[in-house]
Parts: C-alpha cells; structure tokens; sequence
C-alpha cells in the first residue's frame, strides 16, 4: 500500500521564496469585493435614469436603444472590473513584486528612489466615511507605481512599502551625502554635505538643532535664527529624511 502524503507544516509559506528578492512576507490583492460593489453601484445609476427617460415609450426603436444602451453599459463596466481583477503586490524581504493583469514588475526596494503618499477620510452624504490612500512610487529607471484603494489593506501595505524603502536607501543615501553629492526631497528640500537647503534659505549642519512638526509643516530647527519651513505635503520620500535627520549628530540638549 503506497503511503499517504503528509500535509504540509502548519509554518510553511503560502507563496514560496523568490531567489532575487528573499523570503515571502505578505500578499496584498486587488479588494474585488469592493470592484464587484463598484460596478452594481455604476451600472445600477444608469439602468435606473434610463428607465425612468423611457418609460412612457413602448415602441419598438425605443426598445432597441435601451437594450443597446444596457449592453454598453455593461461591457464598460465589465471591462473596469476586470481591468483591475488581477492586480497585487508581493512583499519579499529585499523587494517586492507589482503585477497588472498580465504584466508582473519585480522591484528591490532600493530601486524605489522617489515615494510620496496622500491619505484622507471622506464623507459620502453624511453616511459613509472611508480611508482614500494613494501612494506613488517612482523607480531608478523612472518607472511610475501607484497603490491606492483597489489593493486590500493598502494602508498596512502602503506604511510596510514606505519602511522597507526607507530601510534599504538610508545607507545609499548617507553615502551619497558622505561623498557631497546633493539629495532632493522633492522641489521643497534638498540636503547636500552643507546642510539643508530650501528655496533660498540654508541651513548649515552646525547649526542644525532638530526638527519638529507643527500643524501640516516640517519645521527644521536652528541653535539660533528661524526655523526652515517645509510643508510636508511637498516633501518626497518623508520618512527616509526623518531618518537621516535622527542619524545626524545633534548638539546637546537640543530636541530631535
């Protein structure tokens, strides 16, 4: 008698290692109950406006208009469901992986040098509130990602992406700087071996005393004078240059 298979341990990942990008850490696929939500919602509207328009018409070119009408209708929709049926991101432990439909990109999260992010709750009529994300990533080779609310959970994938990328640019980055090359954090910001420059002010590292949020500004302190003033929705990469600011030696007593 040939001996039964032996399930797999309980540890074992669901999607095994990728040989360029490391172990599987965690699968954020396309939300399709929300797809399927959206295209009742968008294909009821109209349905219900064309039959109210036609309903004293019986005649038979009015029948044929509303059943075309349906016809396209739903074929449009159809086709922004399954447009978006088949997306998911893959997070590994040196990368990730970004698949559309047919197409799937593998990414190092040191390849990702541009990372912006918007994120805002909004109100339909007083009843329904939700989380609206939008994160846009930007590669070396100028390669345009975006992740937003078609992805479930996006706001855990969005904070895990933005850590990842931040963990594995910091070194490139403060080597960079070491060498005294200039980094952009977006139009507003830009650091080089100097210090912290935006528009036309400067601020030299010597005098460089910590930073400090206030309302929707980053406020880059100073041992004397005004603070820089940066808003943070103009900054890229926000959390990378929080981390080079901690990792600068500050003088003592001052805050972080």
């Amino acid at each position: 008698m040939s001996e039964l298979p032996r399930p797999a341990p309980a540890d074992d990942p669901v999607i095994p290692a990728d040989p360029a990008l490391g172990r599987y850490l965690a699968h954020y696929p396309s939300n399709r109950l929300r797809l399927l939500l959206q295209g009742a919602a968008l294909y009821t509207v109209p349905v219900v406006a064309l039959n109210w328009l036609f309903a004293g018409l019986d005649d038979v070119p009015a029948s044929i208009i509303l059943i075309g009408s349906y016809a396209v209708i739903g074929l449009g929709i159809a086709w922004y469901v399954l447009h978006l049926w088949n997306r998911e991101v893959i997070l590994y432990e040196r990368g990730f992986t970004y698949r559309e439909g047919s197409r799937l990109g593998l990414f190092p999260y040191f390849n990702i040098v541009r990372f912006t992010q918007h994120a805002e709750r909004v109100s339909y009529f007083n009843l329904i509130r939700r989380e609206v994300y939008q994160a846009r990533l930007v590669t070396d080779q100028e390669e345009v990602l975006i992740i937003n609310n078609v992805y479930s959970s996006v706001g855990d994938l969005i904070a895990r992406l933005e850590s990842a990328i931040t963990r594995d640019r910091l070194p490139i980055v403060q080597a960079r700087l070491a060498r005294g090359e200039s980094v952009p954090f977006g139009d507003a910001l830009r650091l080089d071996g100097d210090g912290l420059h935006t528009g036309a002010q400067s601020l030299a590292w010597e005098q460089f005393a910590g930073h400090r949020f206030v309302g929707k500004d980053l406020h880059l302190l100073a041992r004397q004078g005004d603070p820089l003033i940066v808003r943070v929705a103009d900054l890229e990469n926000a959390l990378l240059l929080l981390a080079l600011l901690k990792n600068r030696p500050l003088p003592t007593g001052q805050p972080a």
